[in-house]
């Protein structure tokens, strides 16, 4: 599912994304979301989606420590967002094709497609992006990805926690001069 092209167009059961959901990302003011317009037919929702200036991170096949803990750092504060328009952070799809990064702005935005497994924890969805963001990735990344990973297996954590670990990790990445 990569909305590549400009307009980009995916279907939904109708009932997926609830009409304050809808009245919510139409508004403009989720600024960590793809722009997107909706319409229906037959019992489906079809939304389409402006990604302009933005490719998918699968997209962009990135490696270097540096650069994938600026987009989880990113990635992780947008879906924090989520909740300040009361969009549940569990039934956004986060995937490297569902996160959009501008390289010019180096701005992160998410394309929200509603999740279907709705039995997992933010936890599983977050640890699911994290597993996808090491592939491909150098050694040193995966190290520091693996490490997130491994703190979060140690307890719950707070999509805020996760963000002020991730940071942290940024800063000594950056501190240390890993690439």
């Amino acid at each position: 599912m990569e909305l590549k092209e400009n307009n980009y167009e995916i279907e939904i059961p109708e009932e997926s994304i609830k009409p304050f959901e809808e009245k919510v990302l139409l508004s403009g003011l989720c600024d960590f979301i793809i722009p997107m317009s909706f319409s229906s037919y037959g019992g489906k929702r079809k939304i389409t989606y402006e990604c302009s200036g933005y490719a998918s991170i699968k997209e962009l096949k990135i490696s270097k420590v540096r650069d994938v803990f600026e987009i989880l750092e990113k990635t992780l504060i947008s879906l924090n967002k989520s909740t300040e328009f009361l969009l549940d952070p569990l039934k956004i799809t986060l995937t490297p094709e569902t996160v959009y990064y501008n390289l010019k702005q180096k701005d992160v935005k998410i394309a929200y497609i509603p999740s279907e497994n709705k039995s997992k924890s933010l936890n599983d969805s977050i640890s699911f992006y994290i597993d996808r963001l090491s592939e491909g990735v150098t050694e040193e990344a995966f190290k520091y990805l693996a490490s997130i990973k491994e703190n979060m297996k140690k307890g719950h954590h707070s999509i805020k926690e996760l963000i002020t670990k991730v940071g942290e990790m940024r800063r000594e990445i950056y501190l240390c001069g890993i690439e």
